[in-house]
């Protein structure tokens, strides 16, 4: 004769239904519904930097360059609506994060992410210490 298999009960609500029906129950409003076609206006992410920039980056040899656009990031000539997006379309790694990879979340290392703004001051600042 063999036992019977018995589950301990799980703590918290029982997810059975309730001898009293629906009576004692919440039910969440529905949210409202946005007209078809309009997208929300997204806060954009401090980390970004201004539309126009151009961030490079090196990776296994190749450089890499990627533009910030109003409304996403053009990248080898395909515009991505993320970070990420891009940074799957350089690796092929499915998970990854976009703003690691493109070192714009405070990861910078030597050699990393450069930004051409950010080049553009490197070089003055350098040529006005040679001159000096």
């Amino acid at each position: 004769m063999t036992k019977k298999q018995t589950s301990k009960p799980r703590a918290g609500r029982s997810r059975g239904t309730t001898t009293k029906g629906t009576q004692g129950t919440k039910r969440r409003a529905a949210k409202p519904r946005k007209p078809a076609g309009s997208r929300s206006a997204r806060a954009r992410d401090p980390r970004i930097p201004a539309p126009g920039t151009i961030i490079t980056r090196r990776y296994k040899g190749r450089d890499l360059r990627l533009t910030v656009l109003e409304e996403g990031f053009r990248f080898e000539g395909t515009v991505y609506r993320s970070l990420t997006a891009a940074a799957l379309k350089a690796t092929g790694y499915p998970a990854i994060s976009g703003p690691h990879f493109w070192r714009l979340d405070g990861s910078a290392q030597p050699g990393g992410a450069t930004s051409e703004s950010t080049a553009e001051t490197a070089e003055s600042a350098a040529t006005e210490t040679s001159a000096d």
